[in-house]
């Protein structure tokens, strides 16, 4: 499991929502983000995946959430 995101003043609300961070070994800080909901115990829906710049990659997963 990832760490899960909650409200985010930058993004919104990401409740339900958990990120991974991940790049090429040794690289710091970790560039990317994958960006997930757990359905159900065995099934995860991704949400989004890309770089962190600037929280970009959450604003685009809140934006896929909303109505």
């Amino acid at each position: 499991m990832g760490k899960e995101l909650g409200h985010r003043s930058i993004s919104g609300d990401l409740s339900g929502l958990y990120r991974v961070k991940f790049d090429v070994a040794g690289q710091r800080p970790q560039r990317f983000r994958l960006v997930y909901r757990q359905l159900d115990d065995t099934t995860r829906e991704l949400v989004a995946i890309g770089r962190r710049d600037e929280h970009a990659i959450y604003r685009l997963a809140a934006s896929r959430l909303s109505p």
